[in-house]
């Protein structure tokens, strides 16, 4: 049996990620659409797409199956909460699933992607997902300072990201950047209560 060609590969590659598998965007159809080494928002994205299928849902949820042969319940749980977290919000944010494009009237992924359902909707989706996480933090309590302040924090930042999209679903784009961005706090200097 004779090896393939790299011609023979490139049109193995491009029939399974332009479509004939529903799998996604490939380098070549780029290359046909934009240039030949213009990166777009794309191809930006694919690189993002790792992290929240493999070290969110695969490694957490591998991490849930030792833990649970281990016999650490709650340890299974809080690592399932979380890889059902990465697994669904990275899904969210999954620009070949077309998602966006159901909250436009048009079809256009952007402009669903501003419209005031799918960012209601996201930021519902927050909210429910700051419920469980509040729910954990309660169970945590008894057992760990540490682990119940994470899962405080974690609430809280959950609820906050759920008010930036509320924030773009009312269309004030400047609150909603600023709710995104995590700043120091104010702190006095110590040579101003010098006389």
């Amino acid at each position: 049996m004779q090896p393939l060609t790299r011609s023979q590969l490139r049109d193995i590659h491009d029939d399974l990620l332009n479509g004939q598998h529903g799998v996604g965007w490939s380098e070549q159809s780029r290359r046909r659409r934009v240039g030949k080494s213009w990166p777009t928002f794309w191809m930006l994205l694919t690189a993002r797409r790792g992290i929240f299928f493999f070290v969110g849902p695969l490694l957490l949820t591998l991490g849930l199956i030792f833990e649970w042969i281990m016999g650490n319940f709650f340890s299974m749980m809080v690592m399932g909460l979380f890889a059902v977290f990465w697994l669904s919000f990275g899904l969210l944010q999954l620009p070949t699933l077309a998602l966006t494009s159901a909250y436009s009237a048009t079809g256009d992924a952007a402009e669903g992607a501003a419209s005031v359902g799918y960012n209601a909707t996201i930021a519902l989706y927050l909210i429910v997902w700051g419920f469980a996480l509040l729910t954990f933090f309660i169970f945590t309590l008894k057992t760990n300072i540490i682990f119940a302040g994470i899962f405080f924090f974690v609430t809280i930042a959950v609820w906050v990201l759920s008010g930036a999209y509320w924030k773009v679903a009312s269309g004030d784009y400047v609150t909603a950047g600023q709710l995104q961005k995590v700043r120091p706090l104010p702190t006095q200097h110590a040579e101003a209560d010098i006389p």
